[in-house]
């Protein structure tokens, strides 16, 4: 996990478990935090314009080829908490850094990466560039 790369763009998304995300411990489940990951990645793109919707429209998914997580304290139930997305890369891959802080305290509660490659809809070979209306959509955001 790329703890030291700066983000290029990041968005906060705030989170808190529901009694269906506990395990028999009552804490969230190992499982679950990839729901909560998903919604911050879900914000990252639509925060820069580029949501699924726009990415199905322009003819393209990014499915995820790599993923790590870190669980440094457990999560538990209404604990209110953000989990922040911060693009690390995007003109070859999508490389995006999450990290889970207690509302409260702003503790770290969890550190996650996930990298993404880009597919045409339809094709199931990963290409080796992001595609120019993503790049744009990233590029013109940073230059705001």
């Amino acid at each position: 996990m790329s703890a030291k790369q700066p983000a290029l763009i990041s968005v906060r998304v705030a989170c808190q478990p529901a009694f269906q995300d506990l395990d028999i411990m009552q804490v969230v489940w190992h499982g679950r935090y990839w729901q909560f990951i998903e919604q911050a990645r879900e914000a990252l793109f639509n925060h820069i314009g580029y949501g699924y919707a726009e990415m199905i429209k322009r003819g393209y998914q990014f499915p995820i080829i790599k993923a790590e997580i870190k669980y440094i304290q457990p999560i538990v139930l209404d604990q209110q908490f953000d989990v922040e997305a911060a693009l690390l890369e995007y003109e070859n891959r999508v490389h995006i850094r999450f990290t889970f802080f207690d509302k409260q305290s702003q503790k770290i509660l969890c550190k996650a990466s996930s990298m993404q490659a880009v597919v045409a809809v339809g094709e199931r070979h990963l290409q080796f560039v992001t595609p120019d209306c993503f790049q744009q959509k990233v590029r013109s955001f940073l230059a705001n």
